[in-house]
């Protein structure tokens, strides 16, 4: 983690606008709820078709389709 003198540094040397967008940016994120793995991929569910077994090494080139 960087050292928090620089990050104050940074902090400091921003303008009043830049820092403004930095914090809306940190209130969005914080706020912005978080999706669970089977809400994010609910609509892929039942559509993947997998070709051969998921378990196998893949460190063979790949051919070109």
């Amino acid at each position: 983690m960087p050292n928090k003198a620089l990050i104050m540094e940074e902090i400091e040397s921003l303008s009043e606008q830049e820092l403004d967008k930095i914090l809306s940016l940190i209130r969005l994120i914080k706020n912005k709820p978080r999706l669970t793995t089977q809400e994010l991929f609910a609509d892929l569910r039942g559509k993947v078709t997998y070709l051969e077994d998921l378990t196998t090494p893949t460190t063979d080139e790949w051919e070109l389709l």
